[in-house]
Formats: structure tokens, sequence, C-alpha cells
């Protein structure tokens, strides 16, 4: 299990594990189950063997699809983040050896509680995309409806979530009383690094996982991704860094002027909410 991932189902075998369903392709057990026009008599199934060990065996649920391949209580498993994420679609695997997969399911996008996108898609194979742009959200509960063969049940041996690729570092929310605000400015600062688009703050998006050659900041664990040799879409990344103690030198600044007057109930700061890095002080003048 991914360290910043919690995975939960509603039932599945002894021997199944969702743990490890996010990280990489599980062994899916070529078992000669007993069920209908299953496995062939061809050298490819195996006998159960009288203990099944735990762990790497992907995900097979409890319950058994009718004959007209439904359930009568879907699986559903619960994909739990503990920073929000973005969304271009979540690719699943299902039963390689026998051809098996979920030919209907749903999935719902939550934000805490507030959901934030719901969609049902139909998988035509063991491999599938389920494609849908998500905006920033910390939980996906995924339900199965239905499987492709009759008798059968949910067979899954990955599950992972395609972050968008526009991510940003910093985003700045003007809370305006007045409508339109946010779309009426200009941003300048002599502070940022060349790649830097400032029109990027307008987006609500997430910060990408690139290994910074910072102290402490990637962690080895497989979360962070070398960078690209072209940067795009980062959001306001200064050039500045900060000291021993997280003090600027010469802080960066950034400032916005508005095409016509606006009043304001405050202002919202979103920072780097892959790392966890936040700028702990702040200093902000409104100029009339």
């Amino acid at each position: 299990m991914k360290w910043d991932i919690r995975v939960e189902t509603n039932g599945q075998q002894p021997y199944s594990s969702v743990d490890d369903l996010t990280s990489y392709e599980q062994n899916m057990p070529p078992y000669a189950y007993c069920l209908p026009r299953y496995a062939k008599m061809e050298g490819t199934y195996s006998n159960v063997p009288d203990v099944l060990e735990q762990g790497q065996n992907g995900y097979i649920s409890t319950a058994l699809s009718g004959q007209d391949g439904d359930f009568g209580v879907p699986p559903v498993i619960t994909v739990t983040f503990d920073r929000l994420k973005t969304s271009n679609g979540v690719s699943m695997v299902f039963n390689r050896i026998s051809g098996d997969y979920a030919s209907r399911l749903k999935i719902a996008w939550y934000k805490d509680t507030e959901l934030v996108q719901e969609q049902e898609f139909a998988p035509d194979g063991v491999e599938y995309f389920c494609r849908a742009k998500v905006p920033l959200f910390n939980q996906l509960v995924i339900t199965f409806l239905e499987t492709n063969r009759p008798y059968r049940y949910l067979w899954l041996s990955v599950l992972k979530n395609q972050r968008m690729t526009d991510a940003g570092g910093l985003k700045i929310v003007y809370d305006d009383i007045a409508l339109g605000a946010a779309d009426d400015h200009t941003a300048a600062t002599d502070d940022k690094d060349y790649y830097v688009d400032l029109q990027d703050l307008k987006v609500g998006v997430e910060f990408p996982d690139y290994a910074l050659c910072l102290p402490r900041y990637a962690k080895m664990d497989g979360g962070y991704s070398n960078a690209p040799d072209t940067l795009d879409d980062m959001g306001y990344v200064s050039d500045s860094i900060s000291d021993a103690e997280g003090r600027f030198t010469a802080p960066p600044a950034l400032t916005f002027v508005f095409g016509q007057n606006h009043s304001s109930v405050g202002i919202t700061l979103t920072f780097n909410d892959y790392s966890g890095d936040y700028c702990s002080e702040v200093n902000i003048k409104w100029y009339r």
C-alpha cells in the first residue's frame, strides 16, 4: 500500500488483498474455480491448493454475479487519499487469465463528503481506462455493477488514478463579493523561475510529483518522478529559495492589478498540495 492511500472494500475473499492494488499489477492466481465455463482443460489452470497465501493475488470479491451478470450486492472499492488529487481518469486491469471483467461500473469522486463528479462506464475488455477529467478530490468510490459473463466474481489486478498533466504549484483565488473579479486582473512578479506562467494561478490544479533537488523534499518511495526536459503548466514557483530557518532574504512578491474596483472577503492561497510545502508567513496589501 502506498503511504498516502487507503483502500477499502465491502467484501473480498480471505486470500484477496487490496493493499498493493494501486501500486503495481498483481499476479492473478490461475486457479480452476468451480464456475460455469470458467477453466479450460488445457493446462492453463491449476487446482486450488489446500492453503491459500494472502497477498499479491489482487482483489477477488465475495459477491458472485447472477445469470445476467448483475450483482445482487455490488462489490465496492473505496480509495481514500490523504491529500487532494486531480484526475484524467482511472485505469483498471481485471482477470487477464480468464478474460473476465466488469462490463458496467460506476465511479464517484468526493472531496471529503461533497460529491465532485459521478459517471458510469462500460468496459469492453480486461484492460480499460475510465476517462474522466475530475478537479480536486480526495476519495473515489467504485461500484462494480455487472460482469461480462454470468456467475463470476469480480477480479481486479490493478487500479490506478491518472493525474492531470496540467499541474500547478500555487493557486490564488480572489474571494470577491462582486462577480468577475477573478477574470479581469493581471499578475506580475520579479521573482519566478523561467518556466512559470502566472496565468496558471487562475486554475485549480495539482502540483506535479517532480523530484526537485531540495533538502528532504522527495521521498524515495516511488511517489516522485524525474522532471521532464520541458516544464509546462507549473503554476507559480519562485526563483528564490528560503534559508535554513525557512526565511527569504528577498521575499518573493506577486502583484495583482484589477481593471476595475472590487470589494473583498479575503484571498485563498493553495500551495504545494503534493509535498505539503507552504508559506508559513505572508503579508498582503490592498491598494485603491
